[in-house]
């Protein structure tokens, strides 16, 4: 799945037209509050409530720009987490603790990042929880197959594509596509790396 410039033309109109065309309805707004490490990082305030756990003037995580979260839907940037350069969340994704959406990536959908996890470069997660110290990297594709999400964890590094009930705990290559619909226990991977033993 490539994303070309009309990708990019749909992603500006979505986070500068508000919830709605139409509507001139913003979510949040970007504060004055500085990140105590990188200053040009601001903290968010919602202008609305957003979803069940987010009320009117709940403060948020950090941003670089207002294309970094969406206008639209119940996507949020909790604690110290932080969205910047070219990054997006957007739709009903969720970012907290010290997670970080950077370079041009896009976390879409019900997608979860927790922990440490980071996801950048050009990578696109539309489903599933990334946590730990994971990272999604280079033109990964993360997401559902058949309503069953993907789990990546620990010190995990995906550059491939994962889709459905996988639980990953190493790493995915770019020329690696792992895939289950199983609907009971998980498909568990682990990728050992070359100085690692069973």
């Amino acid at each position: 799945m490539s994303r070309g410039l009309g990708d990019v033309y749909k992603r500006q109109e979505e986070t500068s037209a508000g919830t709605m065309k139409g509507e001139n309805v913003s979510k949040y707004k970007i504060t004055e509050i500085e990140h105590p490490k990188y200053p040009w990082l601001h903290r968010i305030q919602a202008l609305i409530d957003v979803n069940e756990k987010v009320p009117k003037g709940t403060i948020g995580g950090f941003v670089d720009s207002i294309t970094n979260l969406s206008q639209g839907g119940g996507s949020w940037i909790y604690d110290d987490a932080i969205c910047c350069e070219g990054g997006l969340v957007r739709e009903e994704a969720e970012i907290y603790d010290d997670s970080m959406v950077r370079g041009t990536a896009v976390v879409a959908g019900k997608a979860r990042i927790y922990n440490h996890a980071v996801a950048k470069d050009s990578c696109y997660i539309s489903s599933g929880e990334i946590k730990d110290d994971a990272v999604i990297a280079g033109k990964a594709i993360i997401g559902s197959l058949c309503l069953q999400k993907p789990l990546i964890s620990g010190d995990s590094r995906v550059y491939g594509m994962v889709q459905g009930n996988v639980h990953v705990n190493g790493n995915i290559f770019s020329w690696e596509k792992i895939e289950a619909n199983t609907q009971d226990t998980p498909v568990s991977y682990t990728h050992l790396r070359a100085h690692e033993t069973l």
